[in-house]
């Protein structure tokens, strides 16, 4: 059976975060009350205080001046393979 994946709406997030920084909860502690693991907590400290405005954009919306680097990298290995069938079947 396939486990699927937790989201958490943006508010849940950041009521997470409040609990240790302005209630002085542990991180563990906080992330054991909520059922969550104590890094998904970490991870969204630290988003917040990177940049509060644009943490958590939601499920597919890119940061600005971010880019998905799995687009990328499909685009870049579709030139590689089509340059290798043009290498491996041009005739000599």
């Amino acid at each position: 059976m396939v486990q699927k994946r937790k989201n958490y709406s943006k508010q849940f997030k950041i009521d997470a975060v409040k609990l240790i920084t302005e209630q002085g909860y542990k991180v563990s502690e906080a992330a054991q009350n909520l059922g969550i693991h104590h890094s998904s907590i970490r991870r969204w400290k630290n988003q917040l205080e990177v940049d509060s405005n644009q943490a958590f954009p939601g499920k597919g919306h890119m940061r600005p001046g971010m880019f998905s680097g799995r687009s990328h990298n499909r685009v870049g290995r579709q030139v590689s393979c089509a340059d290798f069938v043009l290498r491996t079947t041009s005739v000599r």
